[in-house]
This record gives C-alpha cells, sequence and structure tokens, in this order.
C-alpha cells in the first residue's frame, strides 16, 4: 500500500475537519490497510522508496506532503527497533498556520481503550522548537499537542468511545506564518500501541438498607458505587445504570440526574475511595428477591462507555410469610393436639366397656355358682 499526496495540505483551524488544496491521489488498497485492532507498521521498520523526492516511507501508512515541509524514515532515533518516522519542515520555505505534513492509517478501534506512542521534537541544527507542533488526531481531530522540544514517552490518547474504523494521524503543523531559514523543526513518532479497555470494571457496591423487608413501605433503595484507584465515580452515566435490569431513578428529584453533583459523592465506608449514590425503586427492587437473600448485579457504563459491574448481597426478611409459616405451624399443632384428645377420649371409653362387660362376666358367675349349691 502506498499513498502520495501533490503539493498542499491545510487545516481549517476553526473546525474539526480538513481541506486538502491542489490535487491529492491516494492509492487506496482496502485489504492491507485497514485492519482490525491493529496498528501495522507500527515502529515504521518496513519502508519503501517513495516519491516524490526519493526517500525512505514506511509501509502501509499513506500520507499527504505539502511543499513546504519532508517525511521519512530514518535511525537517527527510535524508542522500538531502530527505525522511527520523521515529519519536518523545509528550511526556508515559507508556511501558513495550518499548513501540514502527516502519515495515517485507518483502524478499527472496536475494544480498544487508548492509542499510546511516543514521539521526540527538536530543531535542527540547533535552536529552540518553535513555530510548529507536533499532533496526534484521530478523525481530523486532534487529541494530542506538543510544541516544546523534547522527549515525549508512553504519551495516550483516549479513544474508548470509539468503535469501528477510524483514521489515526500524526502530524507536524504550523502554528504560525513565516519562513524560516537556517532551522528545520523535526517531529519524530515510533512505537505506536494499541491499549485494550478493560472488558468491565469491577465495581464494589454497598446497598442501604442492608436488609430488604418485603411488604414493607418505603421509597429507595440507596446504591453506593465504588470503582477501582484509577477510575473516577464523578464519570459514571447515571442514565446507564441499573440493578439487574431495573434503571437507576432519572426524575424531577434534585439528584434525580444523569449528570453529577457533590451530593452523589460520598465516601461512605470510610476507605479513602469515594463512591457515586443512585437509588432505585424499593417497590420495584422488592418484587425481584426472596428470601433469605438474595445476590443483585449493579452495572453501567463511565461517560467514555467504559462498563462497570458489581454484585452485592442484601438479607430479605418476608414478615407476613413468616406469620403466615407460623400461624399454619399453629394450626397443624392445634390439629394435632386435637387429634390426640379425641384418641384419648376413645381410649376411655374403651376401658369402659372392658370394665361393664367383665363385671356382667362376674355377675353372671356367681348366679351359676348358687344355683349349683342348690341342685
Amino acid at each position: 500500500m502506498t499513498g502520495t499526496g501533490v503539493l498542499t495540505a491545510v487545516e481549517r483551524r476553526g473546525g474539526t475537519g480538513t481541506a486538502l488544496r491542489g490535487v491529492v491521489t491516494l492509492v487506496l488498497l482496502m485489504g492491507p490497510a485497514v485492519q482490525a485492532a491493529e496498528v501495522l507498521n507500527p515502529s515504521f521498520e518496513t519502508t519503501y522508496m517513495g516519491t516524490p523526492y526519493p526517500r525512505t516511507l514506511p509501509q502501509n501508512w499513506y500520507h499527504v506532503d505539502h511543499a513546504s515541509f519532508n517525511s521519512h524514515c530514518n535511525n537517527s532515533w527510535s524508542t522500538d527497533g531502530i527505525m522511527s518516522v520523521a515529519l519536518l519542515s523545509r528550511i526556508n520555505k515559507a508556511v501558513n498556520p495550518g499548513d501540514y505534513q502527516n502519515f495515517y492509517q485507518y483502524v478499527d478501534l472496536t475494544g480498544i481503550g487508548a492509542i499510546k506512542f511516543d514521539v521526540r521534537l527538536q530543531a535542527l541544527p540547533s535552536g529552540a522548537f518553535e513555530h510548529f507542533e507536533a499532533a496526534f488526531l484521530v478523525d481530523g481531530v486532534a487529541l494530542w499537542t506538543q510544541n516544546t522540544a523534547g522527549l515525549y514517552l508512553d504519551q495516550q490518547v483516549n479513544v474508548s468511545a470509539m468503535t469501528g474504523y477510524h483514521c489515526i494521524e500524526m502530524r507536524n503543523r504550523a502554528v504560525d506564518a513565516g519562513t524560516f531559514p537556517q532551522t528545520a523543526y523535526w517531529t519524530q513518532w515510533d512505537n505506536l500501541r494499541l491499549i485494550e479497555r478493560p472488558k468491565v470494571v469491577p465495581a464494589t457496591i454497598t446497598l442501604d438498607p442492608g436488609t430488604l423487608y418485603l411488604h414493607c413501605p418505603g421509597k429507595w433503595i440507596v446504591c453506593y458505587i465504588e470503582l477501582p484507584a484509577g477510575y473516577d465515580v464523578n464519570n459514571i452515566d447515571e442514565a446507564t445504570v441499573t440493578l439487574q435490569d431495573i434503571p437507576a431513578y432519572q426524575g424531577k428529584e434534585g439528584w434525580g440526574k444523569p449528570s453529577c453533583n457533590k451530593s452523589k459523592i460520598v465516601d461512605h465506608d470510610g476507605n479513602g475511595l469515594e463512591e457515586r449514590i443512585v437509588r432505585f425503586d424499593l417497590n420495584a427492587v422488592q418484587a425481584i428477591v426472596q428470601p433469605p437473600e438474595a445476590i443483585v448485579i449493579v452495572k453501567g457504563s463511565l461517560a467514555d462507555k467504559t462498563p462497570f459491574e458489581g454484585a452485592a448481597t442484601i438479607k430479605v426478611v418476608d414478615k407476613l410469610a413468616e406469620m403466615k409459616a407460623g400461624l399454619d405451624a399453629l394450626k397443624a399443632r392445634l390439629q394435632d393436639m386435637r387429634g390426640k384428645c379425641n384418641d384419648e377420649k376413645h381410649g376411655r371409653w374403651d376401658i369402659k366397656d372392658v370394665r361393664d362387660k367383665a363385671k356382667d362376666e362376674g355377675e353372671h358367675k356367681d348366679k351359676d355358682d348358687k344355683g349349683a349349691r342348690k341342685r
């Protein structure tokens, strides 16, 4: 894949788009040029001889040239491998603000949280770096800029809210108008890396009340969401928060808004990490849990679309069910006692019958004995 540009590229400083002056011819070989979750040739080690003015260029990268700039791969500095790519102004060539030269590539950023890279800015042969700036852009929007000489390692731009294919781009662009004799302003780039965003940020969930009494009146169950160090609970998008698919309350109450305010941020457990407060409809939660306890999942997203999720165990008490069970047990006990009483009563009548029968038999025997003596 190659890309060539002739001769001028100009950025519209007031917007997010770009405009190309002159004729620009791009040879877009979309097979190797568009990659899923991968930057091709990220350290610029693979090169080819490009035009105009023959120079070593990086494979898999498109470029737009400007008559007042130059660009090429070289081994004067690198952080990964032996090569880096340079974008530099040409000595004694006039520029206007927004003029630039670049390298760019289309990359699938689905699942990517950030792009990291290393940059060096310097003026050659000597002097301060000025009149130009290094810029890293995605879809024509500058997400990182620097205009001071120095070495900038592990620089990072956040792309976690992006999915699908996007244009990532490195530029050296003019910020001042002028012709700058005897000095070239270099930006050198190396070691681009895609950093996957976490699949799910683990959250610590605390519910209040911690014991839920079914059928008892109430309005809210309060939820405290704590994120690990490095994540800001102020960035939770409350409109995405759910408890077992029950949405966090959003309504006319002052605290019932997706945006954050001071009343929603506390350190409930006193561990030094802030929690975000959200509320859920108590009746809705009561309807989905059963005694003796329930594990519920609370999840949502940050403003940059990073998901978070956590679980909490809540004790569940059903007083009505307990009372009914107690009544049922009492009824069973009374029934059992009644049965025993009947059995005992029936047993006493049986004994009386036996005694009466024995008495009758004894009387008949006495009569028989007397009759026998008389005879």
